[in-house]
């Protein structure tokens, strides 16, 4: 791990543990769903955060660091690509917007641990080395051909995007082509 993304960690958690702390202290009520998305969506929710619960939440620490948020901004944006519609059925959140975040950042935290582990180990942890993801989800491996826990099945494979993007993809593993000559017997 880099320094950088030791940093970023380190923002990303102390972002949770002020979310945290408002709901703790009930801050937390009155922030919908839809405003919290809103805010991702424009980019601009770590000021309105700040602006919006002054007083109760003290987040200085990114108005200084230009790129830890604009890193997190990126990634709550590409969570909000992903998963809008789905943040009941994937983190049983389902009306407040500081409960939304906090799943949200905890899944930051989680990407980064990943591509941290996966640069030590050395394989994609995206596929889970099978060289297919789910089409829906393609951060996670497809279930036919991983035993992963989070692998998924809710479309169809297709190749990684990250080791499996060459123009001819690596087939999955145990899958053997038949060509069709047109015969039949």
């Amino acid at each position: 791990m880099q320094k950088g993304d030791a940093v970023t960690l380190t923002k990303l958690t102390f972002l949770i543990l002020n979310l945290n702390h408002l709901v703790d202290h009930g801050c937390h009520e009155g922030v919908s769903l839809d405003e919290a998305k809103w805010h991702i969506e424009r980019g601009d929710v770590l000021s309105w955060l700040a602006e919006k619960l002054k007083g109760q939440i003290d987040l200085s620490l990114y108005r200084q660091d230009r790129e830890a948020r604009d890193e997190i901004t990126r990634g709550l944006q590409d969570l909000l690509r992903r998963y809008t519609g789905a943040e009941y059925r994937k983190w049983g959140v389902g009306y407040n917007g500081i409960c939304l975040l906090i799943a949200w950042t905890n899944e930051l935290v989680q990407r980064r641990g990943l591509q941290e582990f996966a640069q030590r180990v050395d394989r994609c942890l995206n596929c889970d080395d099978t060289a297919w993801v789910c089409e829906t989800h393609p951060n996670r491996p497809f279930s036919l051909f991983s035993r992963r826990l989070d692998a998924c099945n809710c479309r169809s494979a297709v190749p990684c995007p990250l080791c499996n993007a060459g123009a001819s993809p690596e087939l999955p593993p145990g899958f053997d082509a038949m060509l069709d000559t047109g015969r039949r017997h």
